[in-house]
């Protein structure tokens, strides 16, 4: 279970889903012969979340905007790779992964401190330490919202581990999907999973952010809701 999708969510409908996979083979074969609007079609519902995903990985709109755009025109471009074999969605992330990591290089930052992972293993899901960690911290700090402290915390990690923690515990991917999408094995996913959330936690209930006393607020905010 995720944060993002909760205790009740619904079991996956096969068909449905096969009927998407089959219209986005469509849609991606007419964008390949130059049909514009086939491709507007396909990114119309994707253009939020892949903003959202891009923001949080560098935290910057005018960035975030950029490698929207980019990704999305390397995604026309290459429109022809794209098998149907996973999700649309998956595969435009993969770009938007991969146009992140070529701004990260460009700028001369690391996007991942090997030394700062950890050590790479089948890991099982934790407990939603992120979000107990929120609501305690909330017993102790007020007049921040969980938006605001949740998201500086997100800021914080590693961008390799904040990358994967976004992907599974704010957009609700599989395991799987966060594979396809970063080109790491599942067990590396996992462990990285595990330590970024540990992470977070950390920022989280560190006693190093004074308490603003000018709001009473107390409610609990889902790390889903960012």
């Amino acid at each position: 279970m995720t944060l993002a999708r909760g205790l009740l969510s619904d079991p996956p409908d096969m068909e449905r889903t096969h009927s998407c996979q089959s219209e986005e083979r469509t849609l991606a074969r007419l964008a390949g012969e130059g049909r514009a609007e086939a491709y507007e079609s396909l990114i119309g519902p994707l253009q939020r979340p892949l903003y959202g995903y891009a923001l949080r990985l560098c935290g910057d709109p005018h960035v975030a905007e950029d490698l929207c755009q980019e990704a999305l025109i390397k995604g026309f471009r290459s429109i022809g790779t794209f098998t149907g074999n996973s999700a649309f969605s998956t595969w435009l992330h993969r770009i938007l992964h991969n146009t992140w990591l070529d701004h990260v290089k460009k700028s001369g930052r690391q996007a991942v401190d090997l030394a700062d992972t950890a050590p790479e293993g089948d890991f099982e899901e934790p407990p939603a330490i992120a979000q107990e960690a929120l609501f305690r911290y909330y017993e102790r700090v007020r007049g921040e919202t969980a938006r605001e402290a949740v998201a500086e915390a997100l800021a914080r990690l590693n961008p390799a581990l904040r990358e994967v923690v976004v992907l599974r515990d704010i957009q609700g991917d599989s395991y799987e999907e966060i594979a396809e999408i970063t080109g790491l094995a599942v067990g590396t996913v996992k462990s990285r999973i595990a330590r970024g959330r540990e992470q977070l936690r950390q920022f989280l209930m560190a006693p190093d952010r004074p308490p603003r006393p000018e709001t009473d607020c107390k409610k609990k905010v889902s790390v889903a809701e960012l």
